[in-house]
């Protein structure tokens, strides 16, 4: 892994100090180590979701930029020389004066073939996998796939305003007055006021998206590790020794994590054969290793319930309790960390350990 993130350091030399930066931390290299090759597999994404605005003489933007610090300034910062909003479609009039920030906003569904948008009503998704004609006027589910949906955002530096003739809104003069006091910015009291808490709920909103991003990148890393750990902890002969214990008590309270949507998928990955081969599995294995059989399915079915029917990243709001109906969720983690997995920050501040804002200095640190 850390070959192939050298190898791709040559055309892109900040992955060298984010390397550096995750060997200062003197633990969890691997877990660090993916997670920094998630966020370059995530740059190459947008990075080819953008071509058509590279291809026009934008620079693409990986992160959002602050807009409170004088450096950089979004379209509803700025005004024309007469005093006008600036048209949305200024930028791409001078596009080597404009940077532009690509993220992704979810996913839609698109027609194999044509690439259009189709909406999810219109899908007969009891024909996946098979032949069957689909339901009256829906769609064939073999004939869509599930893409990311991307936004796009423009930005300028400030040392590009003049030569994109433009200049500051009042709005924004009013709201880079930190001292509070009477700017020439044309504005009255009550509307400079205003204009400096729109100011601070855009960049309170900025940070938020941030923070989520980085959150969610590593909480899909954790789940990576996660799953690994479990394919090696039920390869096993042997159940950990409080398995049978914890069984009883987790499903004497949760008994309903096996209604999960996803329980069959998830035993399927992490056990490498289908939930229906357990008949077959448990023929001729030892008591130890039916216990294991049987540790599998609960397990498998609270990592369903961990990450939804849509293999969510974003379980690290578990903090707030019982979010996404994720009751019994401490539990689980608890019982990985008893049986030798290294909880991230991100199931850290799951189980209430440590706080959001705690995992997303963790995580920080990597990006």
């Amino acid at each position: 892994m850390l070959a192939d993130l050298e190898a791709a350091a040559q055309t892109e030399p900040w992955i060298t100090e984010a390397i550096e930066q995750i060997f200062d931390n003197r633990f969890g290299f691997k877990y660090r180590l993916a997670t920094l090759q998630r966020r370059i597999d995530e740059r190459a994404e947008t990075t080819a979701a953008a071509a058509d605005y590279i291809a026009l003489g934008f620079t693409l933007l990986h992160d959002e930029p602050s807009t409170s610090e004088g450096e950089w300034y979004s379209l509803a910062d700025l005004r024309t020389a007469d005093g006008a909003a600036v048209p949305a479609d200024a930028p791409e009039h001078a596009p080597h004066l404009w940077h532009v920030h690509v993220h992704e906003t979810g996913t839609v569904w698109v027609d194999k073939t044509t690439r259009e948008e189709v909406a999810e009503d219109d899908i007969d998704f009891d024909t996946e996998d098979d032949d069957d004609e689909a339901y009256e006027e829906l769609r064939h589910a073999n004939t869509v796939e599930k893409v990311s949906a991307w936004g796009y955002e423009y930005f300028l530096r400030h040392d590009h305003v003049s030569a994109a003739g433009l200049e500051l809104a009042p709005e924004k003069i009013a709201a880079a007055d930190a001292k509070g006091g009477d700017a020439e910015d044309g504005l009255t009291p009550a509307q400079r006021t205003a204009a400096r808490a729109v100011a601070e709920r855009i960049e309170t909103e900025r940070a938020e998206r941030r923070k989520v991003k980085a959150l969610n990148r590593a909480g899909a890393t954790a789940t990576d590790a996660r799953r690994a750990f479990l394919t090696g902890l039920l390869a096993g002969k042997t159940a950990p020794k409080n398995a049978t214990k914890w069984m009883v008590t987790a499903l004497a309270t949760h008994g309903d994590v096996f209604t999960e949507s996803k329980c069959s998928e998830r035993y399927g990955e992490i056990m490498g054969s289908p939930l229906g081969e357990v008949d077959r599995k448990t023929n001729g294995a030892t008591p130890a290793r039916a216990e294991v059989l049987l540790l599998a399915r609960v397990l498998t079915a609270f990592e369903a319930r961990l990450t939804g029917p849509q293999d969510a990243k974003d379980y690290w709001r578990f903090s707030v309790k019982h979010y996404r109906g994720m009751v019994g969720i401490d539990s689980y983690l608890t019982f990985l960390a008893d049986s030798g997995h290294t909880l991230t920050p991100v199931e850290q501040a799951a189980i209430g350990n440590i706080t959001v804002d705690a995992a997303y200095a963790a995580v920080d640190d990597d990006a």
